[in-house]
C-alpha cells in the first residue's frame, strides 16, 4: 500500500483515561505498517472540547484549529477511539468531530471502542457509525472493541494481552482496504 496519512482521535479527557493507551498502541501499529499518523487529542487541543462554530464557517480559526484542519485534510482515513459512556460514545469525541466536516467526506472511519466491562463498548461503536454517516464519511464494517480495557495495557501503555495483536491486524487490514479504495476513487473524481 502506498504511504497514507491516518488521523487517530482520542475520545476521552477524563483523569486517568485509558483511551490514550489504546490510541497510542493503534498509532504505533499504523506507523509500523508505513502510515503517517496524527493524534487528535482534545486534551492537547482544548478548542475541540466545545463546538462554538464549525471550523469551515469560522472566518478566523485559531492556530490550533488550523493545525487540526490541516491534519484532517491531509488524512486518507480516520480511527476513532472512544470509551462507552452510558450506552453511547463520549461527548468528547462528538465535539471533536463536529468542529469539522468537509475534511471527512468520502474517507473511511475505523471505529475502536473500549470499556471496563465484557462488551468492549459495542453500543458506543454502533452509535458512532450513524454520526460518521452524517459527516459524509464511510464507516468500515468491522468494529474493534477492547473489553476489560483496564486489564489489556500496563501502566506504561504496553499491551499485556497479546490476543489483541491479531485482532487489530485483521481490523487494520480491512481499514486499509477502504483507505486505498476510497483514496483511488477520490483521485479519479
Amino acid at each position: 500500500m502506498k504511504k497514507t496519512t491516518i488521523s487517530v482521535f482520542i475520545g476521552s479527557v477524563r483523569n486517568g483515561r485509558i483511551g490514550d493507551k489504546v490510541a497510542n498502541w493503534i498509532a504505533k501499529t499504523l506507523e509500523q505498517r508505513g502510515h503517517t499518523v496524527y493524534i487528535i487529542d482534545p486534551d492537547k487541543f482544548p478548542e475541540l472540547l466545545t463546538l462554538r462554530i464549525p471550523n469551515h464557517y469560522n472566518p478566523k480559526p485559531s492556530t490550533q484549529m488550523q493545525q487540526v484542519h490541516k491534519w484532517l485534510d491531509e488524512s486518507d482515513g480516520f480511527i476513532l477511539v472512544t470509551p462507552e459512556y452510558n450506552h453511547s460514545f463520549s461527548g468528547t469525541i462528538k465535539n471533536a468531530l463536529d468542529n469539522f466536516m468537509p475534511e471527512y467526506e468520502k474517507k473511511p472511519f475505523g471505529i475502536v471502542s473500549y470499556s471496563g466491562g465484557p462488551f468492549g463498548g459495542i453500543r458506543a461503536n454502533e452509535a458512532l457509525r450513524i454520526v460518521v454517516s452524517e459527516l459524509k464519511g464511510v464507516s468500515t464494517p468491522i468494529p474493534f472493541m477492547v473489553s476489560m480495557v483496564q486489564n489489556v495495557f500496563d501502566e506504561n501503555g504496553k499491551l499485556k494481552d497479546e490476543s489483541y495483536t491479531e485482532r487489530l491486524s485483521k481490523f487494520l487490514d480491512d481499514f486499509e482496504w477502504y483507505v486505498k479504495t476510497l483514496k483511488e476513487a477520490r483521485i479519479k473524481k
